[in-house]
């Protein structure tokens, strides 16, 4: 027996098959509608991809519509279309225009576009009409009646309109012109308020105008001259201050400078800089940066100073101390027992290292003054490097290292250096190469010609290397490296800036190369002439 639910389950089904079949049919009467338009009409989505097309629209593309469906409305077009032709119709929701087509194997025709939107009740776009009016007999009528009153009338008329419009949008631009105006003007009056406020000097040459275009308060203070008296002038006309010009020269030259000082007077220093200005590879021109160090280089001076006096005034007690813990350790007073020499023999090497210390202090004061490398002569290069590995020989030999001289075949020319301080130099990487390398180690002092104008040392070892994280601030004062201070070894971490200065006081050059673990190679290049 069936029951009221299957009935009604059944009915159900009926009535469901009948609405679809009613929606089928309604969608043939559709598309019979469209097929029905002589025009060419074609239905997409939002994004140009053709979803519906009638047959007149196929027929013009010589194809059936369903194989134009699924396709891009600007690549069927084959650029009649603007690229974005899909994006101005979603924008604007209703788009007319004209364009000129020519199908596979047809000839060129005129057509309007007309596109407009379709939306849900809700108000979202879900895709737009595209409908083709065929206008080539118009246009070339327009084109035959070209010199009639009544066709120039409405030309005149439609140009007309798009002076209208064109007067419209020129208004809109403008005042969208005069708002980004105020806006820029207001950024570079907080620019320019900037620069003023700056503490240091600042001026900017333009490659541009070959000008001044920026010479900031503190500029005029430093130099007592006003802005008017330079900016927008050519710089060879600028007749004042010499460190000006000379400052200006290297702006239009393009000459960088990285901090090089500039003494006014005694008690005024500053420290120049000179960097181009520009994006990318573009170079817009150069600034000059003036920052006044008088008062650090004031305090260094007296810091340098103190340390000094400091050094002198310790090192004579020392000295004293010294030379009795030696005739105590000689036993010269009297016969000491094993602990009591112990004590003495490690007060001894104390002192010994705080006189080093004082020595090195005495150094740094003496290179931050200026007046560390005076005693230039001709010296045979060679010659100094025996002496240097001759007092490192016994070292190595105590710490069971393997030390090795490598001098070269021919003879090189006498070198102008200060021979007291290069062999301090050396001998601090020779001193260093041997402390810091572990028993059954190697160590390598060599000397070769580097070219014709310069001779090359180096010194390598299979030691303890230098951390990677820290090799920038290997000739720095007081740096040990962590691996060192592990090591519990002696030092003050003075010995490679010593170096360093030393080096370049000579206008020579000094680097390294090293691998934690695996050892450090120390370079040295040093003129034949002399600096």
């Amino acid at each position: 027996m069936v029951t009221k639910a299957e009935i009604e389950k059944k009915e159900e089904k009926i009535v469901i098959a009948e609405l679809i079949e009613d929606l089928e049919d309604l969608k043939r009467y559709l598309q019979d509608i469209l097929n029905f338009i002589p025009l060419p009409l074609a239905y997409l989505n939002p994004r140009g991809i053709i979803l519906e097309a009638n047959v007149s629209f196929g027929k013009l593309f010589s194809t059936f519509p369903e194989n134009l469906i699924g396709k891009r409305i600007e690549k069927v077009f084959k650029g009649a279309l603007p690229h974005n032709f899909s994006e101005k119709v979603i924008n604007r929701r209703f788009l007319e225009i004209e364009i000129s087509f020519s199908p596979k194997g047809k000839e060129k025709k005129f057509y309007k576009v007309l596109a407009n939107t379709r939306r849900t009740p809700e108000g979202e776009i879900i895709g737009y009409y595209f409908l083709l009016v065929e206008i080539t007999e118009l246009i070339r009528l327009q084109r035959a009646l070209k010199e009639e009153v009544e066709l120039k009338t409405k030309e005149l008329q439609l140009k007309l309109k798009e002076l209208s419009d064109s007067r419209k949008a020129l208004l809109n631009i403008l005042a969208d012109v005069e708002e980004e105006r105020k806006k820029a003007e207001e950024e570079r009056t907080k620019v320019e308020i900037i620069i003023d406020s700056l503490a240091d000097g600042l001026i900017f040459f333009s490659f541009s105008s070959m000008k001044v275009e920026v010479f900031n308060t503190q500029a005029e203070k430093i130099f007592k001259i006003k802005r008017d008296e330079i900016l927008g002038k050519e710089i060879e006309k600028i007749e004042k201050d010499p460190i000006l010009k000379e400052i200006l020269k290297k702006l239009s030259e393009g000459i960088e400078v990285e901090k090089e000082e500039i003494k006014f007077d005694e008690d005024k220093i500053f420290e120049l800089s000179i960097i181009k200005v520009g994006r990318g590879e573009k170079v817009i021109g150069f600034s000059a940066i003036l920052h006044d160090v008088s008062r650090e280089k004031f305090i260094e001076k007296l810091k340098s100073e103190f340390v000094s006096i400091a050094a002198h005034q310790l090192r004579t007690p020392l000295s004293a101390i010294k030379w009795t813990l030696k005739m105590l350790l000689d036993q010269e007073l009297g016969k000491l027992n094993r602990d009591q020499l112990d004590l003495l023999e490690k007060s001894y090497q104390a002192n010994e290292r705080m006189i080093s210390l004082i020595n090195d202090l005495l150094n740094v004061a003496r290179i931050e003054e200026g007046r560390y490398v005076y005693n230039l002569k001709k010296e045979d290069i060679v010659e100094l490097i025996k002496e240097i590995a001759l007092e490192f020989e016994d070292k190595a030999k105590m710490k069971d290292i393997k030390f090795g001289v490598i001098l070269p075949e021919k003879p090189l020319p006498l070198v102008s250096v200060d021979r007291e301080k290069i062999k301090l130099a050396i001998s601090n990487l020779v001193d260093n190469a041997i402390k810091y390398t572990l028993p059954g180690g190697v160590v390598t002092l060599s000397v070769s010609r580097y070219n014709k104008k310069e001779v090359l040392i180096i010194v390598q070892d299979t030691g303890v290397g230098i951390p990677k994280d820290q090799q920038e601030r290997v000739f720095t004062r007081f740096f040990r490296g962590a691996n060192v201070l592990r090591m519990e070894t002696s030092g003050t971490g003075l010995g490679l800036y010593i170096t360093k200065n030393i080096i370049e006081a000579h206008g020579g050059k000094i680097w390294f190369e090293s691998e934690e673990g695996k050892g450090s190679k120390f370079f040295v290049k040093l003129p034949i002439s002399g600096p």
